[in-house]
């Protein structure tokens, strides 16, 4: 039961003998009490008035105990006490309001729970847990009524579900039905939908969802069919039975809304909280009593914060490691984001291409800069690429860099803050490119304003002139932060030509801050000034290449270093030639022909036409570039 609880009580017993006594502190339910009549597990407690205790007017509090509930509210009310105390059989009227005040964690079951000894259970006239399948199909079915009979309601019963399928059959012509109901139809937009996947051989009536989530893996992407009142009951059970076996309602709510529409949140909760299997594993969390009353384990008093701390793993294979000790090494894969051939996107493909980058030897990632196209995406769709690539990352990948810049400061922190939270290993920033800096003591003020948000989190500046306009050199914000420091700035993504400037940041730097040098064309060069860690969008497909190039420095032979190198300079000869056909976008197709398809680039990159992407093949195959990759 989630949201504030209300509590009123009223007397419900002839017996004026059967009370509890006045002594106790507390009112606590063993599991949410759906009506106004307590289960009869409920354990009412009320403090009274004797010597040394508070006045008749107390608080009095419920608590839920059920360890699959969601964060509940903990609510107090001022509830006057009748002189001859509470009897054993008080109704509670629960219900649930929107407001809340103050949250209790997931497992906190017993906050502010206090027993003593002359604890005593209330007892119960009938049973009203349904005891058999028809009971609880039966009770489920009085659910649906009170929220079919709901003002609000959105439950639709299977015969306005055939009225609508019949409407869109005709396609509205010829149709015995009133002007209002048809707009009703066109209003709320619903589609008929063939999914044989999923057993739906025959037509089905679905309806799009609010807002479309580029995250979303269903089978019917962002559309789900209408389930009708009466199919309810076994929808649910299926799902809670078979696909998500027995799990809590969050899942069983998950799972259900990932296919079907118009199924309540709280029905599957009412349904999971019924269900005799998981009631079963639930009896086991609820407190035993002993002989005389007082609880079979101490209860203990746990403190609650109203915010839930969030908490940060590095990806790292070798464990956490500090703000301190954080460095980026070896070849670090710009990757391409995935697209499908209508431009949305594609992350079930991240999976595999983390398994490539692995077998080319590339073991960090960079996302979200220019390669992936991280400009051309939408906030939400950024969020879903960085989700997926930690997710995918994890236990596999050293890092997971993301570029987190945006257009402007607050987009840009909402970024780095969802980057964090997911568990990144660092962040990178672009500067704002309209509103541009215009002197490194207002670069590094946004960035420090972008690390503040995010403290525990390694932050690069982005350093890229030529996209950016942004023509600092890197000398001089390295010098503004001698002054200004930022704690958790680490270094800089190096994209220039600029090897002066490069050297002098190296050197300069130090132990301190890293740069991480980003020109494939000159990888060889960059080492000689004491390059140490690359991003590259070749990497993709040539890790392989650059892993000999590294070898063979690191070995002295100068003479196959070049030969690596000079073989990257016969590539990008080749890449040149297609700029104006494709621009950046052509190095898509080249991971389609090296790798496999990430699809097409999304505008206002250039799509390639299909006589173009033959010649590309062919002058790849001429330079020998395929013998090389592999």
């Amino acid at each position: 039961m989630e949201g504030e609880v209300h509590i009123a009580t009223t007397e419900a017993t002839e017996n004026p003998q059967q009370r509890l006594p006045k002594t106790l502190t507390t009112i606590r339910t063993s599991r949410p009490v759906p009506t106004t009549q307590a289960a009869s597990e409920t354990i009412v407690a009320v403090q009274g008035t004797e010597q040394g205790h508070p006045e008749m007017e107390v608080t009095t509090e419920i608590i839920e105990t059920l360890s699959e509930v969601l964060p509940s509210a903990l609510r107090k009310t001022n509830t006057t006490i009748p002189d001859g105390g509470i009897p054993c059989d008080t109704i509670l009227e629960v219900f649930d309001v929107s407001n809340n005040e103050t949250t209790i964690s997931q497992n906190e079951e017993q906050v502010a729970v206090t027993m003593v000894h002359t604890l005593s259970l209330p007892t119960s006239a009938e049973n009203t847990e349904p005891q058999n399948e028809a009971e609880r199909r039966q009770f489920f079915w009085d659910k649906i009524q009170t929220v079919l009979g709901s003002r609000n309601s959105d439950v639709l019963l299977a015969d306005k579900v055939q009225r609508i399928k019949k409407v869109l059959q005709k396609e509205g012509k010829d149709v015995d039905e009133p002007s209002r109901f048809l707009f009703y139809i066109r209003q709320r937009q619903f589609s008929l939908k063939v999914a044989p996947e999923l057993g739906w051989n025959e037509e089905v009536v679905c309806e799009p969802t609010k807002e479309e989530d580029a995250s979303d893996d269903s089978l019917l992407g962002n559309w789900r069919r209408v389930a009708a009142a009466e199919e309810i009951y076994d929808i649910i059970k299926e799902i809670h039975e078979r696909t998500v076996p027995h799990k809590n309602y969050r899942n069983t709510y998950n799972e259900v809304a990932k296919t079907y529409a118009r199924i309540p949140r709280h029905l599957c909760k009412e349904f999971v909280f019924s269900c005799p299997s998981c009631l079963s594993k639930k009896d086991k969390n609820i407190i035993g009593l002993n002989d005389d009353g007082t609880p079979r384990r101490p209860l203990k008093r746990k403190t609650f914060s109203p915010v839930v701390p969030v908490r940060i793993s590095k990806m790292s294979k070798f464990g956490k490691v500090s703000l301190e000790d954080f460095k980026l090494k070896g070849l670090i894969a710009a990757p391409f984001t995935p697209f499908e051939e209508n431009g949305d996107l594609n992350t079930k493909l991240i999976g595999s291409y983390v398994n490539s980058l692995l077998q080319d030897g590339v073991d960090s990632v960079f996302v979200l800069g220019t390669t992936a196209e991280g400009p051309s995406l939408t906030m939400k769709e950024r969020k879903a690429v960085a989700s997926e690539w930690v997710k995918c990352g994890k236990g596999k990948l050293d890092n997971v860099v993301v570029q987190v810049g945006a257009g402007n400061l607050k987009d840009t922190q909402e970024l780095a803050i969802h980057a964090a939270a997911v568990g990144v290993s660092a962040i990178a920033v672009l500067p704002p490119v309209y509103f541009k800096p215009q002197t490194p003591e207002h670069l590094v003020n946004y960035l420090k304003q972008v690390g503040a948000i995010v403290p525990s989190t390694p932050l690069f500046y982005y350093h890229y002139p030529m996209k950016t306009g942004v023509n600092f050199t890197m000398m001089d914000i390295l010098r503004t932060l001698e002054s200004d420091p930022i704690p958790n700035f680490k270094g800089a993504k190096f994209v220039t030509p600029d090897l002066t400037d490069f050297s002098l940041s190296v050197n300069v730097s130090k132990d301190k801050y890293q740069m991480i040098f980003s020109l494939e064309g000159m990888m060889l060069p960059s080492m000689t000034l004491g390059g140490t860690a690359f991003v590259g969008s070749t990497f993709s497909f040539a890790g392989k290449v650059f892993t000999r190039l590294i070898d063979a420095y690191n070995a002295g032979d100068l003479e196959r270093a070049r030969a690596e190198q000079f073989r990257m300079h016969a590539f990008l000869d080749v890449m040149n030639r297609y700029d104006k056909i494709s621009g950046l976008g052509t190095l898509k197709y080249v991971m389609s022909l090296a790798r496999f398809d990430v699809g097409p680039p999304r505008p206002p990159l250039s799509q390639m036409c299909p006589e173009d992407f033959e010649a590309l093949r062919k002058d790849l195959t001429d330079i020998g570039f395929f013998d090389w990759i592999n």
